[in-house]
């Protein structure tokens, strides 16, 4: 197996990277890179819904429009349908350039590849071609920390340097309608404190799944991955239990109680059975909404983004994530899966045989579906 695998951008430094975790530090930091901008502000998102979180966001741009930043916000029609049209006056009359992504009709369902699927499911920020965000965090009220409801756990990753100008090329050709990255190329393998861009766009090549399929196969000791929505294909859940029948620490970190989406947690927990019989641990978060997509391998390697593991994420949306080769980040990382574990309750095998009649039932019935997942 080489050291690395064809992709669109090429391994940059990962020095000025930064991982984080809890929501008030996020917010702080996003809402104040946000803000300053003067030159260029380019800011993309599943979801933008009315609250206070929307109101934080608007404003920060509103600021960088002031300072006489080019402002640009794109998001996604389905995840954002609930944006009224007050705030898109507010936002237009302000000079800001408003896109929706991908607006759709029902005659837009019908058709081999359906019209109105793919989504733009990616998070990213980037101000004055200096600074760069990627990650998990929706502006909605449920990830805003003075929010009524439990905060959801979510992880974002801050990028300074060469990797900016690639991140920049994401957004623009999504903006433009290309929808397509740049020809693959085989790149050198990382040195240590390197990271690279991993767009993936609708039904365009799987550069994210290559990128999970790689590092699963390339571990050695360790194979930690958080993820809210866990709807495995076949091949990514046999790589999932042949890396666990390895004796490869193969942890899972999901959703407990608390998600936004109990149909799709009760379709993964048809799953749970065959990977604990492979050896693999499985974890619930319960304190708050468990959102982070975030995956460390061993001790060096980290991937950190907006894909779920599911097919939507896998073949349908746009998604964006980070690769980077780094025990920095991998620590930090290390560091965060460490307090989640212990905020979350394990699933054994002995427990999950004697779950109740009823659990069993409707995960089969909600598993049937898992295809719309």
């Amino acid at each position: 197996m080489t050291d690395t695998f064809r992709a669109p951008y090429p391994f940059v430094s990962a020095k000025e990277a930064e991982l984080y975790s809890e929501p008030e530090a996020i917010w702080e930091t996003l809402l104040a890179d946000i803000a300053s901008a003067r030159d260029e502000l380019l800011i993309e998102n599943f979801i933008l819904r009315p609250g206070l979180a929307c109101d934080a966001i608007v404003d920060a741009m509103f600021r960088a429009a002031n300072n006489g930043a080019d402002v640009k916000l794109m998001v996604d029609a389905f995840g954002s349908s609930t944006l009224d049209s007050s705030i898109q006056s507010r936002l237009t009359n302000a000079g800001i350039e408003l896109q929706f992504y991908n607006p759709y009709k029902l005659r837009d369902f019908f058709g081999r590849r359906a019209a109105a699927l793919p989504r733009t499911h990616r998070r990213l920020i980037l101000a004055d071609r200096k600074v760069a965000w990627v990650g998990g965090v929706a502006f909605d009220d449920q990830w805003w920390p003075a929010s009524e409801q439990p905060t959801a756990r979510d992880t974002m990753l801050r990028l300074c340097g060469a990797a900016v100008e690639h991140l920049q090329d994401c957004f623009q050709r999504l903006w433009s309608g290309v929808g397509s990255g740049p020809r693959l190329r085989q790149t050198p393998s990382p040195a240590p404190e390197e990271l690279r861009a991993l767009p993936q766009y609708a039904y365009r090549r799987p550069n994210y799944r290559r990128a999970l399929h790689y590092n699963l196969h390339a571990a050695k000791a360790r194979a930690w991955i958080a993820v809210p929505y866990f709807i495995p294909g076949p091949r990514l859940l046999a790589d999932l239990r042949i890396v666990a029948q390895r004796g490869i620490d193969l942890r899972l970190l999901l959703p407990g109680q608390i998600t936004d989406h109990p149909t799709v947690r009760l379709a993964a927990r048809r799953y749970y059975g065959r990977l604990l019989r492979a050896g693999a641990r499985i974890l619930e978060y319960e304190p708050a909404f468990m959102h982070s997509k975030f995956a460390v391998f061993d001790h060096e390697r980290l991937l950190v983004g907006s894909s779920n593991l599911d097919r939507w994420s896998m073949f349908i949306n746009n998604e964006l994530a980070v690769e980077a080769r780094s025990q920095r980040l991998v620590s930090e990382a290390n560091d965060r899966f460490e307090e989640d574990f212990q905020n979350s309750r394990e699933i054994t095998l002995l427990e999950w045989q004697a779950r109740p009649w009823r659990h069993r039932a409707m995960e089969r019935v909600f598993g049937r579906f898992d295809k719309l997942f």
